[in-house]
This record gives C-alpha cells, sequence and structure tokens, in this order.
C-alpha cells in the first residue's frame, strides 16, 4: 500500500519553524519590557523617597545647597522616569507588532495543517477503495472457483 506523502510539507515545517521563532522574539520582547517596568518602578520608588526627604530637610529649614543638590536630582529622575516612559511605549509597540506577526505566522500554519488534514482524508478515500476493491476481487475469484467446483461436480468431471 502506498503510504501518504503531503507535498507542501516542507512548506508546512517552514511556517511551524517561523511561528517558532517569531514567538522567541515575542518572549524576548517581553522579557525586556519586564526588565524596564521594573527600572522604571525603581526610579519612581527613589524619587518618592527623595521628595519625602526633601519636605523633612525643607521643614528643618537645612542648607540650602544640600536642598537645590535635591531638587537637581529629583529633575533628573522625572526626565530618567520620562524617557523610561518613552521607552516602554516604544517596547509596548514593538511587543503588539511582533504579537501580530505570531499571529499571522500562526494562521499560516494552521491553513497549511488544514489542507494536510483534507489531502490526508483524500488519501485515506482512495485506500479505503482499493481495499474495497481487492476484497471485491477476493470475492469475485472465491465465487468464480465455487461456481467452477460446483459445475465440475454437478457434470462428473473429476478435477486433476
Amino acid at each position: 500500500m502506498p503510504a501518504f506523502k503531503f507535498k507542501l510539507e516542507k512548506v508546512l515545517d517552514y511556517k511551524k519553524a517561523r511561528e517558532e521563532e517569531r514567538k522567541r522574539e515575542l518572549a524576548y520582547l517581553r522579557g525586556i519590557y519586564k526588565k524596564e517596568e521594573e527600572v522604571l518602578k525603581s526610579f519612581e520608588e527613589e524619587q518618592g523617597r527623595y521628595q519625602s526627604e526633601l519636605r523633612e530637610k525643607e521643614i528643618e529649614f537645612l542648607d540650602l545647597f544640600e536642598i537645590l543638590a535635591y531638587y537637581r536630582y529629583l529633575a533628573r529622575l522625572s526626565q530618567g522616569i520620562s524617557k523610561q516612559k518613552l521607552l516602554l511605549e516604544e517596547l509596548k509597540g514593538k511587543i503588539e507588532k511582533k504579537l501580530e506577526e505570531v499571529i499571522a505566522a500562526s494562521k499560516e500554519r494552521k491553513v497549511l495543517e488544514k489542507l494536510r488534514e483534507r489531502r490526508f482524508g483524500e488519501f485515506q478515500k482512495y485506500l479505503s477503495g482499493l481495499e474495497v476493491k481487492f476484497l471485491d476481487e477476493i470475492a469475485t475469484s472465491a465465487y468464480v472457483r465455487q461456481r467452477s467446483a460446483s459445475s465440475e461436480v454437478g457434470s462428473g468431471k473429476k478435477s486433476p
């Protein structure tokens, strides 16, 4: 009996590999996003700490230069936070684009898998047809042998 061979198997394998590569890239981008989110969180926590310290220093009427240093540092932290938020927005856009690529690659793979399933179903019908034909031939030859054997017995002929 012939074995099933899907003519587009190599294309399907390529589509699967492409989808997996896109998934790995998406996971990598999500990992970077998470790390950058943690950086933003640490900036914001540090900003909160320094703002609290500054309020305490202002109440105590301490050194003007020290208070100015706090303001400068808080301004740099604020710039860092703004840059980090922009970076996260950029990464979010890249993640969304990569997710769309993963979805598209998945759809392409699924189309080929459906086609493969359909072709396999057609192949099974073909095999079933061959099997029916083969069984019909066996039944026909058995019937012919039985008939010829019964006609030989009825006519009194002996078989050699």
